[in-house]
């Protein structure tokens, strides 16, 4: 304790401080690293999820009508064919697909040209 220029007392405090400083940072430091390696089991998850999409798409166009049908029946979807093509909508969380424009119409759900 800077050899006898402060009291035992004085650097005990200074000690215990440093010590719960450094138990603080540990704990922070172990926070942070959990976040991380969730923010990029979220990132392969996307990533998984993009791989995953042409071959979904192939099974579903080569699902019969009946299970087609289904399928969008589960995703809530609903069609809309006007003179400019089919529009189909899907709920969808929001900012799930960004390269998707969203327009004003139901909360939550994104809207898809087709054709």
């Amino acid at each position: 304790y800077a050899r006898g220029l402060t009291s035992e007392e004085t650097y005990q405090s200074v000690a215990s401080e440093l010590r719960a400083e450094r138990a603080w940072v540990e704990e922070d430091l172990t926070r942070e690293v959990r976040s991380l390696d969730e923010a990029k089991q979220g990132l392969v998850s996307s990533e998984e999820v993009r791989k995953l999409y042409p071959l979904l798409a192939q099974r579903v166009e080569q699902a019969s009508f009946e299970d087609q049908l289904f399928v969008l029946e589960c995703l809530d979807a609903l069609a809309s064919v006007g003179p400019s093509g089919v529009t189909l909508s899907l709920a969808v969380p929001d900012d799930t697909l960004s390269s998707v424009s969203t327009r004003p119409g139901r909360a939550g759900w994104v809207n898809l040209r087709l054709g």
